[in-house]
Parts: C-alpha cells; structure tokens; sequence
C-alpha cells in the first residue's frame, strides 16, 4: 500500500465518523424546568434528598426524586453524589446520577446546591437517553423563599 492510499483511507475514516457523530448529536434538544420547583435537603448525617415537580421540556408534568449522600470540606460546604429518578407524564422514567457541592447558610440551613446531572438511561423511549443538566438550588432561611432551575440537554 502506498503512503497516499493509506492517508486516503484515514481521511475517510475520519470523515465517516465524524458524520455519524453529527447525526447522533443532531438529536439532542434542550431539557429544562419550565414550571415548578425542585428542593434539595441535607440531613445531620449528610444524607441528601432531592425532590420536587414541574413541566420539563420533552417529558410534561414530572415528578423528581433522588438520594445521595455528602462529604464536608469544611466551613459549611460539602462535596454531594447520588441518584435521580425523573417520571414522566407518561410513566416513562429518566435515570440519572448527580454531583456537585452543597452549602449550608449562617443558620445551618442548605443554602445553595449547584448539581451536575448526567443522564444514563432510563425506561421507555429514554431507554437510551445521553446528557447532562446544571440543577440549582437557593433557599433564603429569612424569607423562606426558595428558587430553583434545571437546564441542560439531551439526548434519546
């Protein structure tokens, strides 16, 4: 085989998977919380709840639900991972696994989660479902006022 022949083939080889990869990637669409409010607790023995409902993109009205557990680092913060389970309204559920940090406020209430979310699959049609999401979580011990997003993509 000659040296031309062989960069040919690369090239092409190159070229073939960088189209699939494109069709693969021409299916992911934004997820996010449209309506409605997910809450993240920590308990004294840094067990981590997370829990709530609202329309999300692609999947309706759904129920969120998760455990983990978490890892001072010092002064009020923690290191967190679990799972997460998100029903759709059609009973399809989304499986997903999340990180991330967690701080609790000056009265020892959690204050603020910054969570990545990656999805690994799940039942029905997000039985092959691929992507991640950012959750954020912020809860003001004063006011009691609590606000949370969740905003990503995905693909399935």
């Amino acid at each position: 085989m000659t040296f031309r022949y062989r960069l040919a083939c690369a090239a092409l080889s190159l070229v073939a998977v960088a189209l699939l990869v494109s069709d693969v990637r021409a299916d992911e669409r934004p997820i996010r919380l449209h309506r409605g409010d997910i809450f993240v607790e920590i308990d004294n023995q840094f067990r981590v709840n997370v829990s709530g409902e609202g329309t999300i993109s692609h999947m309706g009205l759904s129920a969120i639900s998760g455990s983990g557990s978490a890892v001072p680092l010092g002064h009020r913060m923690f290191e967190t991972s679990g799972e997460l389970f998100v029903i759709a309204a059609d009973g399809d559920i989304l499986y997903a696994l999340f990180t991330g940090t967690l701080s609790k406020n000056e009265f020892g209430d959690l204050g603020f989660a910054d969570l990545t979310v990656t999805f690994i699959g799940g039942t029905g049609r997000f039985s092959d479902a691929v992507g991640s999401a950012e959750l954020l979580f912020s809860y003001d011990s004063l006011t009691g006022e609590s606000d949370s997003s969740f905003d990503g993509t995905i693909d399935y």
